[in-house]
Formats: structure tokens, sequence, C-alpha cells
């Protein structure tokens, strides 16, 4: 073989070093190599949304830079009180006058002033401080009101990333999730933007908004028209899936427009080269002349990452649902007159009803998810009984006699999934954590759609779910007339569907019937005939 070039390993290194202190064109560089004194390769910029409330008190006991020695031995860790369950309407009416009645108290951490003097070891101990007050402050409210809040990041590393991208910025565009905006919308970010200079302006963008209707969309701009916050629609993934042949291109009569200089809201769905201008537009309300910054932030699971690849045109950012894939703040030049800054998925202090509610909208990871009770039953309640059977093709048991608008458990509809789908545990049980996983996905993705409507407006009336499809009955010869008649389940159907069909490996349970006539192919007459040991070990009920 032939022997290793040492120098090859010094040449690439020095090419390495070379490359570290090459600036793009117009002054703008990546991040990780800012001369700021800060090395991102050491950083722990990995994104941190629940702890413990062990972890929970240990970090912050680091962050306070104390050490705490075990005093007693009965010392015990209370954990949280976070609801899981469905709440009643009395119990989601005091928690909503609690959420408004402490709504000043959720709010971002803000960064420490600091000037050319301020050195390095005293801002980070500053912003350490701060920090860590800002955390004190919202684990004693949820203590004392009782108040669930989404689990926040608790990594000061990725707070940092946001501060440096809202100070950079010219515009803060939040993009928010169309079919439930007010949940993913943090109205203490505008206001911090302001904080930092009131020239800066901040915008919504609601990504996925293929999924609601143009009177769904008109009833959210009248909405924010009334609280004079300016929106825009978008779909990252229709205009990634778009041929680039079919890609809408405005006129210069367009650009000359003032109505598209966004003076109203408008409830038509942006293409990529009109959200182009609408940024552009936007940025020219507050600089004139030069190369604008558009900061995006949003939570994860949104579509920021979406975004920036269909405004690209290639996919310049990875895509991921998990908070901490973006671990610093990047940027993207468009042309001469636009560049937009990334800053990594955050997860806002948020007000929410249960846990449940955070799992359906992405903000807590499926995968990882223990309890699935609480969740598939909200969705059980949210989206009626025939759109749940057509979606998956699955007969989910009817309900009593005489219980009329009855939403079915979670357990019956999983079980009735993982029989058609064939999830089945060892024992012959329908896996009904496999089943929960994949349709708690489909909700977050779209195929099981339920859009929350704005404040004043009935739910009722706003979304509206397809009627259920009847069964079509021709008559004999072709002038007949086409009679609709609804399914219905003979008395051998109903039973059979009554009951929980398990099947179990060897002995059967016992049911009550007469075991000997069940399987009268599989008696065994010869009763001294011995079986095989690991028969016998393999099955439970001997």
């Amino acid at each position: 073989m032939p022997k290793k070039d040492p120098a090859l390993g010094r040449c690439l290194i020095r090419a390495h070093k070379k490359r570290s202190n090459f600036v793009i064109r117009d002054g703008y560089r990546h991040t990780s190599d800012l001369l700021d004194g800060r090395d991102f390769g050491k950083l722990n910029l990995n994104s941190v949304t629940e702890q413990s409330s062990l972890d929970d008190f240990l970090d912050k006991a680091a962050l306070a830079e104390k050490e705490y020695n075990e005093e007693f031995a009965d010392i015990r860790i209370v954990e949280a009180d976070v609801s899981n369950g469905i709440l009643s309407e009395e119990e989601k009416i005091l928690i909503s006058e609690a959420q408004e009645k402490n709504k000043e108290v959720l709010c971002i951490p803000r960064r420490p002033s600091w000037n050319a003097d301020t050195s390095k070891e005293e801002l980070e101990a500053k912003e350490r401080e701060a920090f860590l007050l800002w955390r004190r402050k919202l684990a004693l409210v949820q203590e004392e009101q009782h108040i669930n809040l989404t689990p926040y990041e608790k990594n000061l590393e990725v707070w940092r990333q946001l501060w440096r991208v809202i100070e950079r910025s010219d515009v803060v565009v939040q993009i928010l999730d169309a079919r439930n905006p007010l949940l993913f919308r943090c109205p203490d970010l505008e206001a911090y933007v302001k904080e930092i200079n009131e020239s800066k302006l901040n915008v919504l963008l609601l990504n996925k908004a293929d999924f609601l209707t143009e009177n769904e969309r008109q009833c959210w701009c009248e909405y924010f028209e009334k609280t004079g916050v300016q929106i825009a629609f978008f779909s990252a993934l229709q205009e990634i899936e778009k041929n680039s042949e079919e890609e809408d291109f405005i006129s210069e009569k367009e650009k000359k427009s003032s109505d598209f200089l966004s003076i109203k809201n408008d409830p038509k769905i942006l293409s990529r080269d009109e959200l182009i201008y609408f940024f552009k537009s936007i940025c020219k309300l507050v600089k004139d002349d030069g190369i604008s910054n558009v900061g995006l932030v949003g939570y994860p699971n949104v579509g920021k990452s979406s975004t920036i690849n269909a405004i690209l045109m290639s996919k310049k950012v990875s895509v991921s649902a998990t908070p901490g894939k973006t671990k610093h703040f990047q940027t993207f030049i468009v042309d001469n007159e636009l560049c937009l800054c990334d800053c990594p998925g955050l997860v806002f202090p948020n007000f929410v009803s249960t846990k449940a509610e955070m799992v359906i909208n992405g903000i807590l990871p499926i995968d990882q998810l223990t309890n699935w009770v609480h969740p598939v039953s909200l969705i059980t309640k949210c989206i009626p009984r025939h759109i749940l059977q057509s979606t998956y093709s699955v007969l989910i048991p009817a309900p009593a006699e005489g219980a009329e608008n009855v939403h079915p458990t979670a357990e019956e509809f999983l079980n009735a999934h993982g029989y058609n789908r064939g999830f089945m545990t060892q024992r012959g049980l329908p896996d009904n954590a496999r089943s929960a996983r994949y349709i708690l996905k489909d909700f977050v993705n779209g195929r099981l759609l339920y859009c929350h409507a704005p404040p004043g407006v009935n739910q009722e009336d706003y979304h509206k779910f397809p009627e259920a499809k009847l069964k079509k009955i021709v008559g004999s010869n072709s002038n007949s007339e086409i009679e609709f008649k609804p399914i219905v389940l003979s008395e051998a159907d109903k039973k059979f569907f009554s009951k929980t069909q398990v099947h179990f490996k060897g002995k059967p349970l016992n049911t009550g019937e007469d075991e000997s006539c069940s399987k009268p192919w599989k008696k065994h007459y010869n009763r001294n005939k011995k079986e095989k040991l690991r028969k016998k070990c393999l099955n439970p009920y001997d």
C-alpha cells in the first residue's frame, strides 16, 4: 500500500483556516464566522423544552452558580400539576379568566442593556442573572395561579440567537400555523421588537394557509385588522410543489399598485414572488436604500424552514419538527435588496388548557409521547364520527340507543384502527400506542383537518365539516329513481362489533361458552400424550 502523505493533512488545515476568514459580498457572512469572541462549536445550543422538577432545580442552581447540599433525608421533589385530560366548559372558563388576568406575566426574556465599554464576561453574567429571574417568575406564577404553560425554551444560548436576530432585522416576521394562529403568536415578542427600536416593524405570516377556505381567511383578516396587526397568507409546501414553469410573476402594473403595499390585510394566498415583493414593500417603510433584513422567527413545526426554502427555491435549511435543528441564526441573501435572517425554532411561553392540546398542535414531539389517551380523546371530540370512519375506512362502534351526539372514546377509535391495519401486540390485542402515533401525526399534518375560529366567531359556523356520505341504492331498471339511505347495521353486525374481538395465542380466555364445542377439530383424545416443554413455558394460561 502507498504511504499516506503527512503534508496532505496540514494543507487541508491551512485551507480551512483561509476559508474561515472568507467574507460574502456586501459584508454578510455566516454567524459562526463573526469575530465576536464566541466559539459556536463549543456552545451547547441544543433546545431544552421539557424538564423534570429535579432537572429544573439543578439547572436554575447552575445558572445562579450556587451549590445545594442535602440537609434532610426526606426531601421530596414535587412535580408540576399539568392537566392532561379533557376539561369541562366551567373549567375552561376559569382557566381563561386566570390567563387573561396574568397575561402581563407571559413575556420573553429581555437582553440586559450594554454598551461598548461592557466586557464579554460582564455581559454574560448579566444575561444569566436576567434569564434566571425570568424563569423563576414564570415558575412562581404557574405554581400559585395553577396556570398551564407550554414547555418553553429553557436554554439561554438559544435565546441569545433570538436577541441577535431582532437587533439585526428591520422587520421581524412571526410565522404562525394558520389553523390555530393565536396559539403560536407571541404578542410580547412584538412589544420587545418595539423596545429595541421603535422604527422596527412586526408582521404575522400565516403559513399552511391552503388548509383554510377563503371565508376562513377573511375572518382572520377582519380580526387582525381590528387589532392593527399586519398579516399575510402563504403556503410553503404548496409553493415548493409548484413547477418552476407555472410560477406567477408580478407584472409592473401590480408592483405600482398601492393596494399591494399591504395597507389592508388581504385573504389572498401569496405566491413566492408576491411574498418577496411583500417583504420589500414593508421594508421600504423602514429603510429607503440599501439591503433590508427580514428576521423569521416562530415555533418548530410551523413551516419556518419550508418558507425559507420556498423563497430561495432550493433546500438551504434542513426541515424538522423538533426544536434545535437550526443551531444558530443564519443569513440568506435573496437579491441585492433583501436578506433573510433565520432564527432557531423557539417554543415561546404561552398559556394552554391541557398538555393534550400541545401534542395535537405539534408543540410536543409525538414519538416521545407516553400518554396518548387524552390527545386522541381530544381529536375524537373535535372531529365528527363519520369523518374518522371515512378517512380511515373503519367502523367505530355506534353509540348506545337513545344517546345522540356522543363522541367515540379513544379506545373505541384506536381499537377499530388497530384491527383494520393489523396493528396487534404479541398477546393479540390491538396496538393502540402505534395507532395513536399515526393518528396524531395525521392531525398535525392536516389529514384530519380542524381549524380554530377567531375570537367572537362561532366555531360551528366557521369550520364546517362535510356531511356524512350516504349509501347509494339503484333500482332494477334504468329509469328508476336513485334513492339515498343511510347505512343500517343488522343485528348480527351490531352483536359482532359490540364486543371486543380478542385473539390470544394458546389457550383462549374463559368466555362462559362451552370450549369443548368451539373447535371440535382440535380435540385430542389421547390425554396422556406429552406436550413439548417449550409450549408449556410459552403458554401464560397453563
